[in-house]
Order: structure tokens, then sequence, then C-alpha cells
């Protein structure tokens, strides 16, 4: 789907949406029940108030967006989760310095995000998400 969003840019539409997911293969039925649940939308405006909380922990903190495309992955505290993710954005920092960083959610002090700048690779993801997940 990713690939035919960014295929068909000016013609963004939900009746669109639906069109391609079955073009796809999806399940349309399951596809649109999804596009129009209250439960996506309540998740999608909960995530976008997170990176919002987060996005201004990281301004406080001097965590620079250097590129396109940039991610902010938000986690919620959990085992020594921290302290791992933390331990993996420095090490990643020591090969790309500035495409990486860590800041904590000024907010909420149960979250934290790893922010990675650019095109990175699966295996780059892949570590930092791995580390959260502990």
């Amino acid at each position: 789907m990713h690939d035919k969003l960014f295929e068909n840019q000016s013609s963004l539409s939900s009746a669109n949406y639906s069109k391609w997911a079955g073009e796809l293969g999806l399940n349309a039925a399951t596809f649109s029940a999804c596009m129009s649940s209250n439960d996506t939308t309540d998740d999608i405006k909960g995530d976008i108030s997170d990176a919002t909380a987060i996005a201004q922990g990281i301004a406080a903190q001097q965590v620079q967006f250097g590129g396109t495309p940039s991610f902010i992955i938000v986690f919620e505290k959990s085992g020594d989760n921290y302290n791992k993710v933390r331990a993996a954005i420095e090490q990643l920092r020591q090969v790309r310095p500035d495409f990486f960083g860590f800041a904590e959610d000024k907010a909420d002090s149960a979250k934290f995000a790893a922010v990675v700048v650019g095109a990175q690779g699966y295996s780059t993801f892949k570590q930092v998400l791995d580390a959260g997940a502990a």
C-alpha cells in the first residue's frame, strides 16, 4: 500500500484507498471497517498527542531533525527498556551522530522516544525496536 500511496499522491481519497486495497488483494470489507472505525481514529489521535509531547521534549533537549524522513519512536517505560533503548541509540550515534537521538517526554515521565533521522535500513529500526521491547 505504501508504494501505491506514494505513486498516486495527487489522487489520495477514501474511495481510492478502498479501490487500491482491493487491487492489492486486501480484504476490502476489513479494510473499509478499519478506515471508518473510531478506534482507529482514536489510536491515531493518541499517537499524534504522544508525538507532540515528545517533540516538545526533543526541542528542549536540542535533538535535531536534519533529514527526511525522520521518525519519532515512542516507548512506554517497562522493565529496563529505557536503558536498553538509550544504549542502542548511543551505539548508533557512535557511527552516525547526527542521525540518532533520545528524548524524554516532558509531559509524561512514563514515556520516552528514540529519534531516527533519514532513510535507515531495517536492521537499524530492528535494533531500536528490539531494545524497546525488552
